[in-house]
């Protein structure tokens, strides 16, 4: 009789920490591809599926705002992309066409906030074109837990 019940509490531990293991890796793996998305729709200029990558009490501000200016200017993807940069990261010194065109992210390490669960950030290498010349940046990347969702709210270089 003890055995059994050995065995049985031993086998529900088992479960109880791999079900808390799985929701762990469950939302890195979510992070890692929204990070992959991000830096695909960055490579191919596709400003909206960028945007979609951004936290929505952000990105909804500039879709519309960008939805207006369209309908009085004709902005090109170089100025979309040059006042993306400026929103949610400092390279004022960079081309946002040229930066976006050419990035890469590698990411390092998922990171928990200590205090919120729906906060989380990330350690990378970023690497891009300057003029034709490569550079890498470290760069830690915040993301945000909004409606089910995972986005990243802001980058910033060291």
């Amino acid at each position: 009789m003890k055995k059994i019940l050995f065995r049985a509490i031993a086998i529900i531990m088992l479960l109880v920490m791999t079900v808390g293991l799985s929701g762990c890796d469950k939302s890195d793996s979510e992070i890692e591809n929204l990070l992959t998305e991000f830096e695909y729709a960055c490579n191919t200029l596709d400003f909206d599926a960028a945007l979609n990558c951004i936290d929505p009490r952000v990105s909804d501000k500039i879709k519309v705002a960008t939805n207006i200016l369209g309908m009085f200017t004709s902005q090109d993807r170089e100025e979309l992309f040059e006042k993306l940069a400026s929103v949610i990261a400092d390279v004022s010194e960079i081309n946002g066409l040229e930066f976006f065109e050419s990035i890469q992210i590698d990411l390092q390490e998922i990171i928990d906030d200590e205090e919120y669960d729906y906060l989380k950030y990330a350690f990378t290498y970023v690497t891009y074109d300057l003029a034709g010349e490569e550079m890498t940046k470290e760069a830690y990347f915040t993301f945000e837990k909004y409606v089910d969702k995972w986005y990243i709210t802001s980058f910033r270089f060291e």
